[in-house]
């Protein structure tokens, strides 16, 4: 008896169904069809039952086939399919077998004859695909994509969509939500990765990863700007592939992401290999590691657990010159040459123990007697269980020549573009440095630069440009110091001057480092030549400086110059600071402040603070809602404290979502009531909220959850939020505008004032910022600056809001001038809720 088959076929068209079941029932009635009639059906039966086949009409009513072919492969439903339809149109055939359809039948006047074959036809080929492994092409690639750019997010993502929907990315934006994901259970085939994170870089990424012991899929680095030493770096770490970020890079990104995942289900298949055979007869596995060994071009060799050499290859024999019964049952200890410590050994045992893996360059001595280094790369082949049976050794590169050990070493301990020291050996000069200053009790310093406006080179005239500045800020840093000084770079655009043995006397020896400080600072602000002659750029330096002579810590002595480095910067740039113990007594404050702070929402420490709105006569029409955090030993701690360190942390995105939705609920609480539901709250948007791609999605939910009446949510934005990205500040403001949001720009006249965004912004408000106000009866400019915008606003149809109004002087004139709403001390200071509602009763 024929089995049952059970077909599904998704058809809109009851004429073409029945004509189908018809035949089906009379010529193949082995066939149990059931009919759908729009792809959702179809969906929702896939997901409930088991078929044998899919019978899918091109064109249904809610999607078309393409569409369900792209859903079947990300649900990962495995079925063979069988495209039909009245078109006749190459592209959609070669896009549906791309998609994983077996075939393809046209409706002509003929296809009910040729459809029974056609279905068993069909049959037999997935069956014969799925035993020679031929479907893998469309298995689903769970890339974890990590990536700050948002340009490059949607490029990425809508790139894929369109050509490769196997492929299902999962965004994340910060290093650390990328360490969240991998400290889950998770099937990602591959990181992708920007090696310059806002958090921390890539390549620290990688190794608090490993640190961390979590599942670390093959990764890929990409860059926007790369240069030899990171790239040396990355492949060193690991990384399957390091991609700059060029003009064909997309089209690249899919076939190098494929080839990291093979080579990587390759490496698992050889392990998966070595490992069956250290259960097999010892003939059987010799035979086997053998096999694998002597297919390599490479010099190569296989030890068991305890480091005895089984097998080498004919190559490692030419390469060293030692036989195959030399080295059996030697330990590679006969190849050592003496120019190792125990440290060296010791390090790499660990790091085979602790991930399996190591590589780097081993200088090993030849049956001839001579030294010779080579790139070395041992793997760990171990059981299902853990346990260590083999050691494979790759020698994969040879050097022979000093030329090339030199290079090395300018790799190693050189950055390649200004071919100065780079941090790794600074750190080396410094340790000696401070040991010595121990020593000689003499004191001595470290100048930390940061070069100002470097960015904007690079945005504007690209990286060459940049790279060209970076060269001739080394050649001019050579020309200020000592010889006996050492000159580093950091990496970007941070250079460090360590001066060594200065002074007995701390005085002096800052005297000396100012001088030489200033002299820096003079020399790099002078113009720079980029692309010959034809553009002058000026910019300047930031420079902290730390002094030094006890056995401090390297990390926190260039810890004290960096932060000595922000202090030049906020002072405005092109100074010179030194480091002070006042500073770092700051940096620990703010870091218990901060840690406080991650806890102030769970612990339900935040409030808000109403500060009335109204007119000149008294009549409250709303308030602006003000942050306050009531914490349990430091008491009310002002915004100043907190708030930038929020904006700096990103804790300002869930405290500022808080303020909105506690914002939203008092005025659905207030619109019950006949007394307050005119009222309108005015809410503080940071740019951070503003810029988020769902900020408009956040608002909506908000004022939908709460049922805010229109008008009523008033957002508050500053003049340089808007000047960021005024094209998205345009769809995001319009489209909040549709469901009643109003906005303010607050402190305005205190930034970059411009018509030309006033008159393309949905504004409802401009509010006077205080500074202005204060000083209405003091300074001429200032009243005159006042008048302005109230006329200014007045033309363009806007209201306006005074803030800081004290006295009654200050509202008089307003009032004279047409300012009709007004804010400040004169009617109200900042209040909790229950004596603002006080107020309100009163009025």
């Amino acid at each position: 008896m024929t089995a049952t088959l059970r077909l599904l076929y998704a058809e809109d068209n009851p004429q073409d169904a029945d004509l189908t079941q018809a035949c089906l029932a009379e010529y193949a009635p082995e066939f149990q069809i059931e009919i759908v009639k729009t792809g959702q059906q179809c969906q929702q039966r896939l997901q409930e039952s088991t078929f044998d086949l899919l019978l899918l009409d091109y064109r249904l009513p809610d999607m078309g086939g393409m569409e369900l072919l792209t859903w079947l492969i990300q649900a990962g439903i495995k079925i063979p399919v069988v495209l039909v339809t009245g078109a006749r149109d190459e592209e959609v055939v070669v896009k549906a077998l791309k998609l994983g359809a077996i075939n393809y039948l046209p409706k002509n006047n003929h296809y009910l004859k040729t459809l029974p074959e056609m279905l068993h036809l069909a049959l037999k080929e997935y069956e014969h695909k799925q035993t020679m492994g031929l479907l893998a092409a469309h298995d689903i690639r769970r890339i974890l994509y990590v990536e700050h750019q948002s340009m490059d997010i949607d490029l990425t993502l809508s790139y894929f969509a369109e050509t490769l929907p196997y492929f299902v990315i999962d965004v994340v934006k910060t290093c650390a939500n990328a360490l969240e994901r991998l400290a889950q259970p998770h099937n990602y085939n591959l990181i992708l990765i920007d090696l310059r994170m806002p958090d921390q870089s890539g390549l620290n990424f990688v190794r608090e990863a490993r640190s961390r012991n979590l599942r670390l899929p093959p990764f890929i680095m990409v860059t926007g700007q790369g240069n030899d030493s990171e790239a040396v770096t990355a492949i060193k770490l690991g990384a399957a592939d390091y991609i700059v970020k060029r003009t064909d890079y997309l089209e690249q990104l899919p076939y190098r992401i494929d080839n990291a995942i093979i080579h990587d289900r390759l490496n698992q298949l050889n392990a998966q290999l070595l490992i069956e055979l250290a259960a097999r007869k010892q003939a059987e596995e010799e035979l086997k590691i053998a096999a694998l060994a002597f297919d390599s071009q490479m010099g190569m060799l296989v030890t068991d657990a305890d480091g005895i050499i089984l097998r080498i290859n004919k190559a490692f024999t030419t390469l060293t010159g030692y036989s195959e019964e030399e080295v059996l049952g030697q330990n590679p200890r006969l190849f050592h040459s003496g120019q190792h410590n125990k440290a060296f050994f010791d390090s790499m045992w660990d790091t085979l123990k602790r991930y399996g893996y190591w590589q780097g360059v081993i200088w090993n001595r030849y049956k001839n007697g001579n030294v010779y280094s080579k790139w070395l790369a041992i793997s760990a082949v171990s059981t299902p269980e853990g346990r260590v049976t083999h050691y494979v050794g790759n020698y994969s590169s040879i050097i022979e020549n000093q030329e090339a050990m030199e290079e090395i070493h300018r790799l190693a301990y050189y950055d390649p573009l200004t071919k100065l020291p780079n941090r790794r050996l600074l750190q080396d000069r410094l340790s000696q440095a401070l040991i010595a200053a121990g020593r000689s009790r003499l004191y001595g310093a470290i100048l930390f630069l940061d070069i100002d406006k470097f960015k904007t080179l690079n945005d504007t005239h690209g990286h060459e440009a940049g790279d060209q500045l970076l060269i001739e800020v080394a050649r001019r840093l050579r020309k200020a110091v000592r010889e006996v000084d050492t000159l580093a770079r950091l990496g970007g655009d941070e250079f460090v001057v360590l001066l060594e043995n200065l002074n007995i006397d701390v005085d002096m020896a800052a005297t000396y480092a100012r001088q030489v400080g200033e002299k820096v600072r003079e020399i790099l602000a002078e113009p720079y030549s980029i692309n010959g002659n034809d553009y002058k750029f000026h910019c300047s330096a930031s420079i902290g400086i730390a002094m030094y002579r006890n056995l401090e810590a390297v990390d926190e002595l260039l810890g004290h110059a960096d932060m000595a480095m922000y202090k030049a910067k906020k002072a405005g740039r092109n100074t010179v600071r030194f480091f002070d113990k006042t500073m770092q007594e700051v940096v620990t404050a703010n870091a218990s402040i901060e840690k406080d702070l991650r806890c102030a929402l769970e612990q339900n420490q935040l409030r808000l603070y109403f500060q009335m709105q109204a007119y000149h006569n008294g009549r409250i029409i709303g308030a602006e809602v003000l942050l306050r955090w009531e914490h349990p030993q430091r008491g009310l701690v002002s915004p100043l404290n907190f708030i930038p360190l929020a904006e700096e942390t990103g804790l300002i995105l869930p405290i500022g979502q808080w303020v909105l939705e506690t914002a939203c609920a008092q005025l659905e609480a207030w619109a019950k009531k006949s007394s307050t539901q005119h009222l309108q709250l005015s809410v503080n948007v940071s740019p951070q909220q503003f810029h988020q791609d769902c900020f408009v999605e956040q608002i909506d939910e908000l004022v939908e959850k709460y049922n805010v009446q229109f008008d009523r949510l008033n957002l508050e934005i500053t003049e340089s939020l808007l000047l960021v990205n005024i094209d998205d500040a345009i769809i995001k403001m319009n489209a909040l505008k549709k469901i009643g949001v109003q906005f303010s720009v607050d402190d305005f006249g205190t930034g970059y004032s411009s018509l030309a965004y006033l008159t393309q912004l949905p504004l409802n408000q401009l509010k006077i910022d205080q500074s202005f106000v204060h000083n209405i009866n003091v300074k001429v400019t200032d009243a005159l600056i006042v008048q302005t915008i109230i006329a200014m606003a007045a033309n363009l149809g806007m209201e306006v809001v005074a803030e800081g109004v004290e006295t009654e002087e200050q509202r008089a004139f307003l009032e004279l001038h047409g300012c009709s709403i007004v804010q400040g001390y004169l009617f109200g200071r900042p209040v909790p809720l229950a004596v603002f509602e006080q107020q309100l009763n009163r009025n």
